[in-house]
């Protein structure tokens, strides 16, 4: 939980009512701290039973690369079939989305784009959901147990595919090639010269350093 400006204010002047009451022993000051301080107590409790057992969801492409714009979905989901959730926020990756309100039992998405600097695995810890319904006295996070993480490879660099692949082929090569009929996927194997350019495993290469290719039934 983190106050707001105005919760603080309103800590603030709730306090000061309750000193001023004691000292004075006025009880309209004391009524008035009393409404206050009740105010402050059913703002906390419907905060928290607006963000309680949330489910939250973050979908990553299955190929994303580094310095590329990708798209990331974001998915909350009310699992209450009674009570109605508002000003739910998430934030990952420096995007701030709101979803404004989500009714009992259902399910809300918002797709945004990113990029990432760099290669490897890299855990989504900055992914966060909060509300400060009702009042903006303060803000309440929901914890998280495991955190996404996302596989992003190298970034592409274009190059000239003659310098790659050859066009001189074997007598084996060239056979081979034949037989390499498109049915069923059945593995990959190391590249041979000359195997045809669309038959390149991409995705498997980027994780093995070594150009990679696919075998067929």
């Amino acid at each position: 939980v983190r106050f707001c400006i105005a919760g603080k204010i309103y800590v603030a002047i709730t306090l000061l009512l309750g000193g001023v009451a004691i000292f004075t022993g006025n009880n309209l000051l004391y009524f008035t701290t009393a409404v206050l301080l009740g105010i402050l107590l059913s703002s906390g409790i419907i905060g928290r039973r607006n963000i309680q057992n949330i489910e939250v969801s973050l979908q990553v492409p299955e190929e994303m690369y580094a310095g590329v714009p990708c798209p990331l979905s974001v998915t909350i989901t009310n699992p209450n079939h009674k009570r109605t959730l508002f000003l739910i926020e998430v934030t990952v990756q420096g995007q701030r989305l709101l979803f404004p309100c989500l009714q009992p039992g259902k399910t809300a998405s918002q797709t945004f784009f990113t990029t990432f600097v760099k290669r490897g695995i890299i855990p989504l810890d900055d992914l966060e959901l909060f509300s400060a319904y009702p009042f903006h006295f303060f803000i309440r996070y929901a914890p998280f147990e495991s955190y996404p993480r996302a596989t992003v490879f190298p970034h592409p660099v274009p190059c000239d595919p003659d310098s790659v692949f050859s066009e001189e082929k074997t007598e084996e090569t060239g056979e081979s090639a034949k037989k390499s009929i498109e049915t069923d996927m059945m593995g990959v194997r190391p590249y041979a010269e000359g195997d045809p350019m669309k038959q390149i495993h991409w995705k498997s290469s980027a994780r093995t350093q070594s150009l990679k290719t696919r075998l067929y039934e």
